[in-house]
């Protein structure tokens, strides 16, 4: 299913991935490998020069990835993330800028989409301005923003309850991405808080302001979210079991009342490891169907209903 490329990254991210976590900071060179293996177009259309895979298939990859090395994997998703933000709030002029963009540049993109997040508000431009807003203020939890080329972005407006989204370059001045992420584990997912300060977002830039209605399509954008999550948190369980697995084949020795030469036949171990693989497996089983149903809600598109 994956590329002879993929596997080859796997490999050599799993080398260095324990080493890197314990480091943290940016991990540009890794980055660099999965850029170049072409994993930054896998959620783009076609049209716009993409692949074109179906999310279970980009899940998959995120699985894979999330078994060798979380963070990166965490990165590489939520690019994918905001490449489908900008396929399901964006216009098709946006659509084919920044997509077009992404694939021209190579780009990644980072979150700054954190709705609960209300510290980053919008001041609304001025019609002699040709609309827009002025973004002021602080967002936390910013997945993938250092390194970034592109930004998605919420911002809160004062008196509604709906914020505004909106499409930045990363490199935009009075953007300051910070350095703050100081997790425990998952510590290369360039996550920390990014600064605006009077940054000017304007209306050809804006996926959708405060008092526009929101559709039952425009909740796919949760359920992308908390899949990522999911398929993330069954990655790193069937890497620790395969980790596992190599360990009991080339350490474990079996318990003295087992009557066996190798922990390998040992029943105890035996039936734990069973355990785990029935348990990893029923996951990964349902967060394919789950991925499944997005895909085919997904393909209604903006026609969707609730």
């Amino acid at each position: 299913m994956f590329s002879s490329h993929f596997n080859d990254v796997l490999g050599t991210l799993e080398k260095t991935a324990v080493a890197r976590d314990r480091q943290g900071g940016h991990a540009a060179a890794e980055k660099a490998l999965l850029r170049d293996a072409g994993l930054l177009r896998l959620a783009i259309p076609r049209e716009h020069g993409g692949d074109a895979l179906n999310w279970p298939d980009i899940y998959r990859h995120v699985r894979a990835l999330a078994a060798v090395d979380s963070a990166l994997a965490h990165v590489l998703a939520f690019h994918q993330l905001q490449v489908a933000t900008v396929l399901i709030y964006g216009s098709r002029q946006q659509q084919r800028l920044w997509l077009r963009r992404t694939i021209d540049e190579n780009g990644w993109w980072g979150n700054a989409l954190n709705p609960r997040d209300t510290r980053l508000q919008a001041l609304p431009r001025s019609s002699e301005l040709a609309g827009g807003y002025v973004l002021d203020g602080l967002k936390g939890f910013c997945s993938g923003t250092r390194g970034s080329h592109y930004l998605t972005v919420s911002a809160s407006v004062a008196g509604h309850a709906q914020p505004v989204l909106g499409l930045l370059e990363t490199a935009s001045p009075g953007i300051a991405v910070k350095d703050d992420w100081n997790p425990m584990g998952q510590r290369q997912t360039d996550s920390g808080s990014v600064q605006f300060n009077r940054v000017q977002l304007p209306a050809s830039a804006v996926m959708r302001d405060e008092s526009a209605e929101v559709t039952a399509f425009h909740t796919l954008r949760n359920c992308l979210a908390q899949l990522v999550l999911v398929n993330l948190f069954v990655g790193v369980a069937q890497g620790a079991r395969r980790q596992a697995r190599d360990y009991a084949r080339e350490h474990g020795r079996p318990w003295l009342g087992s009557a066996v030469e190798r922990a390998t036949d040992d029943p105890y171990l035996l039936r734990r490891m069973g355990e785990l693989q029935a348990q990893i497996s029923g996951a990964a089983l349902m967060a394919d169907h789950g991925a499944a149903l997005l895909q085919q809600a997904g393909e209604r598109g903006p026609g969707l209903s609730a």
